[in-house]
């Protein structure tokens, strides 16, 4: 495998290296590409998990997470067809794999296949009954599908299993409002486990009619750069969805049109802007 040269920095970022060993455990990688192997000079994650997949010679269970990992990583680039092929490899070598399927799901959601997103995100809490991830993910697909009661149901279910999801708590007052509720009551009694000075409390307050979009951009904002960006993606997002509620359909779009833009494709919510700038289009 390639090296990084002498007096030049890797050619793979921090950001690589904690993405690799987020969905691949750095053991098992190593394990797979040789001792000699040195995972923070790699020169793509790709690379790493197409070198360990073709070297082999590991239990079906350990290819099964390389594929997993590899298919995460497709969709992280925006390539959802090399993504599901990879998840179903590894769904073959492991069928009860929750989270190969939780990840194929949102690979097909990308491509607007929301049946396919369905069943995978129906067999995922088959396996694990419990899967918050699995739970709020059915909820979007059923969302988009205009299933408000269907939605409403499994986010709720994905509240209680996550109580401190922000996502669960922000998609249930969606699907509420747009079932034709009243959402404000269930999110403020939620407030009180965030504070309205710390994120994403001030994302929370927005939804009570507590601020602007415009504000919760500028609390977005964090000494950390990739804090910050993890932030203002969410922002940009719930903003949009936000304006969206109140009828604002020009700010909205111009918010989910950036939010497009500046997150990364893997994000649920990627898939989500284009669906409501398509259906803006039509």
């Amino acid at each position: 495998m390639p090296r990084g040269r002498a007096g030049r920095a890797p050619t793979v970022g921090a950001w690589a290296r904690q993405a690799l060993r987020r969905v691949v455990p750095a053991a098992l990688l190593l394990a797979a590409l040789g001792s000699g192997a040195a995972l923070a000079e790699a020169i793509d994650p790709l690379d790493v998990l197409t070198s360990a997949i073709e070297r082999g010679g590991l239990a079906p269970a350990d290819t099964a997470a390389l594929y997993k990992g590899r298919g995460e990583a497709f969709l992280g680039r925006s390539q959802p067809d090399a993504a599901i092929a990879d998840l179903t490899q590894a769904i073959a070598l492991r069928p009860d794999y929750a989270d190969a399927y939780v990840d194929r799901a949102r690979a097909n959601f990308a491509l607007a296949r929301f049946d396919a997103a369905l069943a995978d995100y129906s067999a995922a809490l088959r396996i694990e009954s419990t899967s918050a991830s699995a739970y709020i993910g059915r909820g979007q697909v059923y969302y988009y599908l205009k299933r408000y009661p269907a939605s409403i149901a499994d986010l709720t279910q994905a509240a209680r299993y996550a109580p401190a999801s922000r996502h669960a708590a922000l998609w249930l007052y969606l699907a509420e409002w747009r079932a034709g509720g009243e959402p404000d009551a269930a999110l403020a009694a939620d407030l009180v486990r965030w504070s309205v000075d710390e994120w994403p409390g001030p994302l929370m307050a927005l939804y009570l009619g507590k601020g602007t979009t415009a504000a919760v951009l500028e609390a977005a904002r964090a000494n950390d750069p990739v804090i910050q960006k993890a932030q203002e993606c969410e922002a940009l997002f719930y903003g949009g969805q936000y304006e969206l509620t109140r009828g604002r359909t020009s700010v909205a779009k111009d918010l989910l049109r950036r939010s497009l833009d500046a997150g990364p494709p893997s994000r649920p919510m990627h898939a989500a802007d284009r669906i409501e700038l398509d259906a803006g289009r039509r």
